[in-house]
């Protein structure tokens, strides 16, 4: 969707059939089956509120809708839907340098948060956001990996081009894009350089531990 809307207007395709779209296409990359009736209905509830009240016309009309947006989905991506996300970069970045369960779990949950709340996964590479995430996570749980042989920086593992000024100029610049987007959350202790975000984190991995599982 992000890359969708990065040519198309909101007020010309609407978001929830967009998003349902979405989802019909994913089923079918990822091979998990869900049939077309299931997504209607579920998408018809979600904004109408009752799926009971679906009448064969409106669902007709929802199902040309889906099929028409799926396709000019598919081309508006160039057929390309294979997306790289930054998670895997967090996991191995973490495995390697013997990270511990707070930092892991803290970067597993901002690399989520990244994805729909700002558009970071369109301007950096994976392995950029990663780091900036893994960057996060070390402030807020106060950690830090081992000193590896060799004397590389952590995020080096992950992104050799990467310098530490780059970082934390980007770790700057993704922290008010998530304050932005987090209501709810108190704007004084979402800052990155030496002020508090532990609150922060503490906040995304309540609202992504299913996303989340033992990271």
């Amino acid at each position: 969707m992000h890359r969708f809307y990065m040519f198309h207007p909101f007020n010309v395709f609407n978001v929830y059939f967009v998003a349902t779209a979405s989802m019909l296409l994913a089923t079918k990359v990822e091979e998990q089956e869900v049939k077309l009736d299931e997504l209607v209905k579920v998408s018809y509830c979600c904004t109408q509120g009752d799926s009971q009240l679906l009448t064969s016309d409106t669902y007709r009309a929802h199902s040309m809708e889906l099929i028409t947006i799926e396709n000019i989905l598919i081309q508006t991506l160039g057929f390309d839907v294979s997306v790289e996300h930054p998670h895997i970069f967090v996991v191995k970045c973490c495995e390697l340098l013997r990270a511990s369960k707070d930092l892991s779990q803290a970067a597993y949950c901002i690399a989520t948060s990244s994805l729909y709340r700002t558009t970071m996964c369109l301007q950096y590479p994976p392995s950029i956001v990663a780091c900036i995430c893994i960057n996060l996570a070390r402030k807020s749980t106060r950690s830090d990996f081992p000193q590896k042989s060799g004397g590389k920086e952590w995020y080096c593992y992950v992104n050799d081009t990467l310098t530490s000024q780059q970082l934390e100029a980007l770790s700057d610049e993704f922290m008010p894009l998530i304050n932005k987007s987090s209501s709810g959350l108190e704007e004084s202790s979402l800052t990155v350089r030496g002020r508090k975000i532990e609150r922060l984190v503490a906040c995304l991995i309540d609202r992504n531990e299913i996303l989340c599982p033992g990271a």
